[in-house]
């Protein structure tokens, strides 16, 4: 208990002592926050996880004192990493939840076959964890990509709305506030993992995450006005329109397989009736 001594206290003086009430402002509460977070990342043997604090409490400053420090190699390793340990956590999850239905299914080999049955499924559950692995590998491999992409797109915008930014710094940048939302989300998604927290992290999980998705947005803002010299208009600009974008090719695409569903439905349907 002594581990999460300080924990304990933190939440208990903001829920439990009535804190909330005492007249603090957002202000203090944020300022707690970040003592909190930096105390518990301290305890993890992995200095990035500082830096990407760094730009989520204090994003312009971070954003300022981390441009000498740019490098593709470390924006892809940041993103590398970030995605990961979430993809981890992601994987651990449904294994959870897939492993009470593998389970079940196993009753009637075990029933059936005993020892032998349980034999026969040793390969297809190592050829299963091995799939899981390369898939978690696949997925950081295309968020790096994703974040070449997504940073190329904006550094476009923005050079077409007159910045004059180096790609290198825009796009290491990116990878610092991508990687910082990712590993925000890690500790969210561990929760899930404890059957007791589910509900009640299913319930804020939606708000957070759409909370979070706009201060993504927001430090991304910040990045392009900062490192291209914009005002602030077309620097909104330079990060909304992707988004836009995105959503719209979404939408047309989700609409695109349902009128192709319909249309076959029909070509079915036809066909039978003759």
């Amino acid at each position: 208990m002594n581990v999460y001594k300080h924990q304990i206290t933190y939440l208990t003086s903001v829920f439990i002592k009535g804190d909330c009430l005492a007249g603090k402002t957002l202000e203090d509460y944020v300022k707690d926050l970040d003592v909190f977070v930096s105390r518990n990342i301290k305890k993890i043997p992995y200095g990035r996880l500082q830096v990407w604090k760094n730009l989520l409490f204090e994003p312009l400053p971070t954003i300022k004192s981390e441009v000498k420090n740019a490098s593709f190699m470390g924006g892809a390793k940041d993103v590398a990493v970030a995605s990961l340990a979430y993809m981890i956590i992601i994987a651990l999850y449904m294994a959870e939840y897939m492993g009470f239905f593998f389970g079940i299914a196993l009753l009637p080999v075990l029933f059936v076959g005993g020892t032998k049955g349980i034999g026969a499924c040793i390969v297809p559950a190592i050829i299963g964890l091995l799939v899981v692995i390369a898939l978690i590998i696949a997925s950081s491999l295309f968020a790096v990509f994703g974040w070449l992409f997504s940073s190329g797109l904006e550094f476009l915008l923005a050079r077409l709305l007159g910045g004059n930014g180096e790609f290198k710094v825009h796009a290491y940048l990116e990878a610092l506030s991508n990687a910082a939302m990712m590993a925000t989300l890690v500790p969210v998604m561990a929760l899930y993992i404890i059957p007791c927290f589910l509900l009640c992290i299913g319930i804020i999980a939606q708000p957070f995450m759409i909370a979070l998705s706009l201060y993504s947005l927001y430090i991304r803002y910040l990045i392009v006005k900062q490192v291209h010299n914009l005002p602030r208009n077309k620097a909104i600009a330079a990060v909304v329109i992707p988004v836009v974008v995105f959503f719209v090719l979404a939408v047309i695409f989700y609409f695109g397989l349902f009128a192709l569903n319909v249309v076959a439905e029909m070509i079915k349907a036809a066909a039978t009736n003759r």
